[in-house]
């Protein structure tokens, strides 16, 4: 009977502990089941989330159609407003070119009507003046008169050829000119030079060469305190380079241009600064050409004793003659041929003027010309 209860109890020890396995295991699929619930609500949670992201990048996708639809439009619009833009640039070049054209054509007119007024001034003018006015005889050099003469009486349109005045100071017949300025203190040239009446070009005595037999020199033994200038244009015998030299008491120098007449570039070819010897030609060489004309101008300074210049010139085939007293022959030195020039008798009784060369020391100097 013992047995019996001790064999119960253990069975019924047995059947709690079963119990108790089906009460924890009970708990522990309920607990499971809430986890399982709980996982349950957040993968709703997630499918929600999910929906509204899928919402939303639907609506996104909506909004970047627009935003693309609305882009090709802008685009659209801004291709429109380029074109629109050129057109107007174009316009604004084409109305520019035209308010040029415009402009130059008003100006022109201006200019058109300035012109008419003054012919139709210059017309009531002559209208109200007497008929075309003769001109006054002229005075010789005339070489010839062409057109409109009738008798004694110069009407307008007449022409008149003129001979120019010689550029030589003594005359179309004179080699050279020998002036002299005395009363001038110092054996330097640069005291010619400073002197009062060499610059007022005022000599004391004035001396022409005109036969060709003479030399291209000064009187020896004329003086003390003195200077000279000797002048001349030297006609260059050949075509090549020419050297000038200078034989001279006391200093002396000489200028040769450059350039033949009418233009003049002087520059000095020899100078000396003492006396006594004879100086050779200082730096290059001048080139001339044969029958042209080459203004010299010779220029010499005495203090006391002994008084002289000579000048000496060597081109090909011919020596300078200074190696002993002597100048060069005066049949080298001409005067230029004289220019001619036409003048027209003028409707208003006036001789026109026209321009001669000059026997300046500067190129290109010029004067007006006219004998009444």
């Amino acid at each position: 009977m013992k047995g019996q209860v001790a064999n119960n109890a253990a069975v019924d020890a047995k059947l709690s502990d079963i119990d108790q396995s089906f009460l924890d295991l009970a708990a522990e699929n309920i607990e499971q089941n809430e986890a399982a619930r709980k996982l349950s609500d957040k993968d709703d949670v997630i499918v929600g989330m999910i929906n509204v992201v899928d919402e939303r990048m639907y609506k996104a996708e909506a909004s970047a159609k627009v935003i693309d639809g609305r882009a090709d439009v802008i685009e659209a619009t801004l291709g429109n407003m380029k074109v629109d833009i050129t057109t107007n640039a174009n316009t604004i070049a084409k109305v520019s070119i035209s308010a040029q054209v415009t402009r130059r054509a008003l100006e022109s007119t201006r200019r058109d009507l300035t012109a008419a007024a003054g012919v139709a001034n210059r017309a009531l003018k002559l209208a109200s003046e007497p008929a075309f006015k003769k001109c006054p005889p002229i005075s010789s050099p005339v070489e010839s008169l062409a057109y409109s003469v009738s008798g004694k009486d110069i009407w307008p349109g007449t022409v008149a050829t003129f001979l120019c005045p010689s550029v030589c100071e003594g005359g179309q017949d004179h080699r050279l000119r020998i002036k002299y300025f005395n009363g001038i203190g110092g054996g330097r040239v640069e005291n010619l030079l400073s002197a009062t009446s060499f610059r007022a070009n005022t000599p004391s005595k004035t001396y022409d060469i005109t036969s060709s037999s003479a030399k291209a020199q000064t009187t020896r033994s004329y003086g003390n305190n003195y200077g000279a200038e000797m002048r001349g244009y030297f006609k260059a015998p050949a075509t090549g380079n020419h050297y000038f030299y200078l034989r001279s008491d006391d200093s002396s120098w000489v200028e040769v241009s450059t350039k033949p007449f009418p233009e003049h570039a002087m520059k000095i070819a020899s100078k000396l600064n003492g006396c006594c010897r004879e100086q050779g030609h200082n730096g290059a060489p001048i080139y001339m050409e044969k029958g042209k004309y080459y203004l010299t101008r010779t220029l010499m300074k005495e203090g006391g004793g002994g008084d002289y210049v000579y000048l000496g010139i060597s081109w090909p085939g011919h020596t300078r003659v200074t190696r002993g007293m002597n100048g060069e022959s005066a049949k080298y030195f001409e005067c230029p041929p004289q220019e001619k020039v036409n003048v027209i008798c003028k409707p208003d009784g006036t001789w026109s003027k026209h321009m001669c060369s000059t026997s300046g020391y500067t190129d290109s100097k010029t004067q007006f010309y006219f004998r009444s």
